[in-house]
């Protein structure tokens, strides 16, 4: 496979965090039926419902793609301050799922991963200065890179 990396994205921060279980993704429509060549979703049609948002500490969030050997390692890191039997019980059962990540930046862009085979969610509790917790979403060996999306797939 012949990996396009015409396309550069830069951003200052990740302000919003949304993740979808892939078995709710009925399809992904990419810009005029290109990809990877043009790098933008168009649309997701996804289950109702089934678009969850995490909400994050934009400060303690950090973004990573790494190209290896035609494919690509891609991570997001990420705190949640809010620790409760809610939010640990939701981050449990996570676990086993693999996610469709969407992202916002502090410039209003949106931006997806896990278009191939799914990040997988892990997390730490640090009970330390901070109390929180560490939440990293990766999806290793995808032969995707980020790409952008309209801003309509979370609508």
């Amino acid at each position: 496979m012949n990996i396009n990396c015409s396309y550069f994205f830069q951003f200052n921060e990740i302000k919003k965090l949304w993740i979808i279980n892939k078995l709710n993704i009925n399809s992904i429509k990419f810009y005029e039926d290109k990809r990877p060549e043009v790098g933008l979703i168009e649309s997701i049609d996804y289950v109702e419902g089934s678009l969850i948002e995490i909400e994050i500490d934009s400060e303690n969030t950090s973004l990573s793609q790494k190209l290896n050997d035609n494919s690509f390692d891609i991570s997001l890191d990420t705190t949640i301050n809010l620790i409760d039997y809610i939010t640990s019980t939701e981050l449990q059962s996570y676990l086993c799922d693999k996610f469709l990540v969407i992202f916002r930046t502090g410039e209003k862009m949106y931006f997806v991963f896990g278009v191939d085979e799914g990040a997988k969610l892990t997390y730490d509790l640090n009970l330390d200065s901070n109390n929180a917790y560490k939440v990293s979403l990766s999806e290793n060996n995808s032969i995707y890179p980020i790409f952008q999306s309209s801003p309509s797939i979370i609508q």
